[in-house]
C-alpha cells in the first residue's frame, strides 16, 4: 500500500477512534449473551461508572438492564427487521439508581460469531418532562371538560373563528363539539337572532382594546338556542390575548348558563311590582274607605229621616247596600296589598259568580259578553 494511502486510513482511523471515544453518547457491543464486550467512556458515564473499563465483561441482563423480557425479544425483533430505533428500556446505574435508555440496535455478524452493536441515548430527564406534561395536560382536559360552562378557543383573524369547544356544549344544548366547529364562524345559527349584534360589538370591543384578564365589564349575556329550539340565556366571558410566537391574537372564553338566574331576576322584578301595586292599592283604599265611612254615615241618617217605605227612604238604602259591597271590596283589596291568609268561610257559589260576573261586565270591553250559566 502507497504511503499516502497508509497515512489517509491512519487518518481516518485515529479519527473514529475520537468520534468513538468522544461522542456524547452511548456506544457498546455485546455477544449473543448480552456481556458487554466494548463501549466507549459516555456509556460507562451514563451508567454512573467511572471508566468503561468498570463495565466490560458485566452482563447486560443481569447487571445494567431491568426490563430482561424485552431485551430477550431483542434478538427476534433483529432478526426481522435488521435493526431497531428509540427502543426504550430501563437501566440500572452504579448507584442504583434506576434510568431509561433509547436503544439504537443492530445485529453484526463477524468471523461466524453475532454481536449486537447499540447506541444508548438516556431520556430519563427527557421522559420525566414528556410525563410532566402528559399529567399537566391530562388535569388541564380533566378542567375543562368538568367545569360548569362551554369553554371555547376562537381565533381573531379575520373571524372570530372557533378552533375549539368543549364537551359540555353537548350537555347543555344537545349539539356534539364537532357539529358546531364544522359549521365555522363564532357559534354560527346558535346565536339568537335578536343578540347577534350585540355579540358582535362585544367582539369588536375585544378587537380594539383586547382583555387579558376575566372581567364582568368584558362579558355579555347572550341566548343560545339549543337542539330543540329552546332558548337559553347565557353569560359569555373571555380573554383575548396573543401567544408567544403566535401572529394570531386567541379568544379564550367561557359561558354560564344562567337561564335560572335570569327567570328568579324576573320573578324577583314581578314581585317588587306587585309589592309596589299594593302599597299603592293600600293608600287608595284606606282613603276610599275614609270616603265610603262618610257616605254610609249620612245615608243612614237619610234613611231615619225618611217615612219608610217612600222613594227617599228607598234610594238612601240602595245607597248604603252599594256602599257596603265597595267596603267589602275595599276589605279585599286591603287583604291582598297586606299578603294576608284568607280567611276561610261558607259561600253561595252561584252568588258569588254572580258578583264576579256584575264587574266584569262593568271592567271588561263591550265587545265581550259575560254570561252566566248557573244550576
Amino acid at each position: 500500500m502507497a504511503k499516502g494511502c497508509e497515512d489517509l486510513v491512519a487518518g481516518e482511523y485515529r479519527w473514529l477512534c475520537s468520534l468513538y471515544n468522544r461522542a456524547p453518547l452511548g456506544l457498546f457491543r455485546a455477544d449473543e449473551d448480552w456481556v458487554l464486550v466494548d463501549a466507549n467512556p459516555q456509556l460507562a458515564r451514563i451508567l454512573g461508572y467511572e471508566s468503561k473499563d468498570e463495565i466490560i465483561g458485566l452482563n447486560l441482563l443481569r447487571r445494567i438492564f431491568v426490563d430482561t423480557d424485552k431485551l430477550l425479544s431483542l434478538p427476534e425483533i433483529l432478526a426481522e427487521k435488521g435493526a431497531v430505533d428509540a427502543y426504550r428500556v430501563r437501566a440500572r446505574c452504579k448507584d442504583g439508581t434506576v434510568i431509561w435508555l433509547s436503544l439504537y440496535c443492530a445485529l453484526a455478524r463477524e468471523n461466524g460469531k453475532t454481536w449486537f452493536d447499540g447506541l444508548a441515548i438516556d431520556f430519563t430527564e427527557r421522559k420525566r418532562l414528556a410525563d410532566d406534561l402528559r399529567h399537566e395536560r391530562y388535569r388541564l382536559n380533566r378542567l375543562v371538560t368538568t367545569l360548569p360552562g362551554i369553554v371555547y378557543t376562537a381565533t381573531m383573524n379575520g373571524g372570530p373563528n372557533l378552533v375549539f369547544v368543549s364537551p359540555q356544549i353537548k350537555a347543555m344544548l344537545g349539539i356534539p363539539p364537532h357539529e358546531v366547529l364544522s359549521k365555522g364562524g363564532f357559534f354560527k345559527d346558535l346565536v339568537h337572532p335578536d343578540d347577534w349584534d350585540a355579540l358582535c360589538l362585544w367582539v369588536d370591543r375585544f378587537k380594539e382594546e383586547g382583555c387579558p384578564t376575566y372581567s364582568a365589564a368584558h362579558s355579555v349575556e347572550i341566548r343560545l338556542m339549543d337542539s330543540k329550539g329552546r332558548v337559553r340565556w347565557f353569560r359569555n366571558m373571555a380573554v383575548c390575548e396573543r401567544e408567544e410566537g403566535e401572529d394570531t391574537p386567541l379568544l379564550h372564553g367561557m359561558m354560564f348558563e344562567i337561564t335560572e338566574l335570569r327567570r328568579a331576576e324576573e320573578e324577583l322584578r314581578h314581585a317588587q311590582k306587585m309589592e309596589a301595586l299594593g302599597r299603592l292599592v293600600s293608600g287608595i283604599a284606606h282613603d276610599f274607605k275614609n270616603i265610603l265611612t262618610a257616605i254610609m254615615g249620612f245615608a243612614d241618617m237619610g234613611m231615619e229621616e225618611c217615612v219608610e217605605g217612600s222613594m227617599p227612604h228607598y234610594f238612601f238604602s240602595v245607597i248604603l247596600e252599594q256602599s257596603e259591597k265597595a267596603s267589602s271590596l275595599i276589605k279585599k283589596l286591603l287583604s291582598f296589598a297586606r299578603r294576608e291568609e284568607p280567611e276561610m268561610e261558607l259561600v253561595n257559589p252561584a252568588a258569588l259568580l254572580r258578583n264576579v260576573a256584575e264587574v266584569l261586565s262593568r271592567t271588561l270591553p263591550k265587545s265581550i259578553e259575560v254570561r252566566l250559566e248557573l244550576e
